[in-house]
């Protein structure tokens, strides 16, 4: 899964907004070089009666010398090259104006062997498109495993990290490969919603949908589609970017207002996903026996069953980085 029905349909109403206002600009910029050339118009119709005698005669057997053909349309396009450039026109403004000349704006490309393939300014847009869906923000243009630094860190702390971005990064570059869930765990501050961020910065580059939530936002969306939400539809679209999305990442599990409702909806939504092979990712500063405590007995045995917990310890590394700046 990379965009869901809804946002390819959406991106194939770009382009088919975008073919029709540049079919408007293009008649403007015609009807106006044509009112300024009036005998733009009568050369242009010479040289397509030129061509459409050509094929005629070709049809009918009779043959036309082709370079006598030629010789004459090189001619009329000469005068209307210079006529044009006399005014610092070109050829090139008769032409049909297109945000992208390698589509058309179709957003497809039709190759010598006949197979349309996603034209690259349809998959930058769907790019585009799944990094607004995905709630991430700015933050994961910064936070990448380029942007890894070891600094500051030393002994137990510094093997932690390192041993938490090598799962970090064996879980991306695997991503579809195997069914994985991971569970960072530890105290504030030592890595575990950059590493989130990281694999969900691989995953959206390679076109998967990702979608990152607190889970004080995770809950209060699963509240609005739950109980504000009036249309069936709309509300089993919404629920189904959660439980259908390629990744989620629950970012600070535990911060939420824990109830009859958000224990009920956490189970489903987790054992939707795992049902479904959709891989999960959780941060949390709760240790193994917070998590426990805190959760229904169902909730921590999916979680122990079927995610890998990865623990990072240490101290604050923002306080870190701000020492050393």
């Amino acid at each position: 899964m990379a965009l869901t029905n809804e946002q390819y349909d959406q991106i194939l109403r770009e382009y088919e907004i975008r073919r029709r206002d540049n079919e408007i600009k293009s008649a403007e910029n015609r009807a106006g070089l044509e009112e300024g050339f009036p005998k733009l118009k009568e050369l242009e119709d010479r040289l397509s009666r030129l061509y459409i005698s050509g094929l005629m005669k070709d049809l009918d057997g009779e043959g036309r010398n082709a370079e006598e053909t030629e010789k004459e349309a090189a001619a009329i396009k000469k005068e209307i090259h210079d006529m044009l450039d006399e005014q610092g026109f070109s050829e090139g403004d008769l032409e049909p104006i297109c945000d992208c000349y390698d589509c058309h704006d179709t957003g497809f490309i039709i190759g010598e062997d006949g197979i349309k393939t996603k034209c690259h300014c349809f998959k930058a847009r769907e790019l585009e498109l799944l990094y607004e869906n995905s709630h991430l923000g700015e933050q994961v243009k910064r936070c990448n495993f380029d942007n890894v630094s070891y600094e500051g860190r030393e002994g137990e702390d510094l093997e932690s990290l390192k041993r938490a971005v090598s799962k970090a990064k064996d879980f991306a570059e695997n991503f579809g490969k195997d069914f994985r869930n991971i569970i960072f765990y530890g105290t504030v501050g030592t890595g575990k919603s950059f590493l989130s961020y990281c694999i969900s910065d691989v995953l959206l580059k390679s076109h998967r949908s990702v979608i990152y939530m607190s889970a004080n936002d995770l809950f209060d969306r699963i509240g609005d589609i739950s109980f504000r939400m009036n249309e069936i539809g709309e509300r089993n679209a919404a629920y189904r970017e959660l439980t259908d999305c390629d990744l989620l990442v629950i970012d600070d599990l535990g911060t939420e207002l824990t109830n009859a409702f958000t224990e009920s909806e956490l189970f489903a939504l987790l054992n939707g996903r795992l049902l479904n092979r959709r891989s999960t990712i959780i941060s949390t500063n709760l240790d193994l026996s917070d998590i426990r405590d805190r959760y229904s007995d169902r909730v921590f045995s999916r979680l122990a069953g079927d995610y890998e917990f990865v623990k990072l310890v240490g101290k604050d590394f923002r306080f870190i980085r701000r020492e050393n700046a």
